[in-house]
């Protein structure tokens, strides 16, 4: 599994488009239709150690039906 990813870019370029190295650290990794994902990840500043912002997954369904009208050209 991976568990951790680095990218050089601004987080929220709109708010800041300071370029920075971010970690993402994904973890608390569950199964769910026999695969295992992570429900909760964290982006860090590695020239800082701050923590930039945490995203946590609340639920998580796979292979949902799609109607067919999503996929329809407008």
């Amino acid at each position: 599994m991976i568990t951790r990813a680095r990218v050089r870019k601004a987080l929220h370029p709109d708010v800041d488009p300071t370029v920075t190295t971010i970690e993402t650290v994904w973890s608390d990794f569950r199964p769910i239709a026999g695969v295992r994902f992570a429900f909760l990840a964290t982006d860090t500043d590695l020239a800082t150690g701050k923590l930039l912002q945490t995203t946590t997954l609340l639920d998580l369904r796979p292979n949902l039906p799609t109607e067919e009208v999503v996929l329809q050209m407008p």
